[in-house]
């Protein structure tokens, strides 16, 4: 550990490299991502994360661990390119959003 950075600047060296390892395809566990995020419930992410597997907007793949228990870990489905920012900081997820929006859909 880098006796310049507080402990605070190391988990967010953490939460990013997690973020960045997702973003490049690779799975990463419930947990890790539970770790981020301000929950009192730590089973609910692994159930959104099932659910959005069922829809193919993720992909699971089972991961055995040391002690013989199975783990799920997940990675982006290629749909989520263009939920995610390209190398521009481009999104399709506000246009998205947008037609999404109640007004917009009453308008029809």
């Amino acid at each position: 550990m880098d006796p310049e950075k507080s402990s605070y600047e190391d988990e967010d060296e953490d939460e990013e490299a997690c973020i960045q390892s997702w973003l490049r395809g690779l799975y990463v566990t419930a947990s890790e991502l539970a770790s981020m995020l301000p929950t009192s419930n730590p089973d609910a992410p692994d159930r959104i994360l099932r659910l959005l597997a069922c829809y193919s907007v993720l992909k699971c793949k089972l991961k055995e661990l040391d002690n013989g228990q199975v783990e799920r870990t997940y990675a982006l489905a290629p749909v989520c390119k263009y939920l995610t920012r390209n190398e521009d900081g481009v999104s399709m997820a506000p246009l998205s959003l947008l037609f999404q929006d109640r007004i917009c859909l009453e308008s029809w």
